[in-house]
């Protein structure tokens, strides 16, 4: 069986950027880095206040810079909005 991954938009918050696979018809798995939203075997959903701050990270954020946020913390699978939750976010700590 061979893999398949593209990206796709998030279903809860409209992120563009989520990446989605499958290895066979019945194996499927996707991750949001913006909201955590999250599907493999069981769907997990992120919470109703995670998802509206995904939804203004979206809309405040360029791309270019979500999308340098989303290559910080691909690694660590973390969404972004619970990075910026739990952390003392500064954007200069980035760039």
């Amino acid at each position: 069986m061979s893999t398949h991954g593209w990206n796709s938009q998030c279903p809860c918050c409209g992120f563009l950027g989520a990446s989605f696979s499958s290895y066979d018809p019945i194996h499927y798995e996707g991750f949001c880095p913006i909201c955590g939203y999250e599907i493999c075997t069981a769907e997990k959903v992120p919470s109703p206040n995670d998802i509206d701050s995904a939804k203004l990270v979206i809309k405040d954020m360029n791309k270019a810079k979500i999308d340098k946020l989303v290559e910080y913390l691909h690694d660590r699978k973390i969404p972004l909005v619970t990075y910026l939750r739990n952390s003392g976010f500064s954007e200069k700590s980035i760039e």
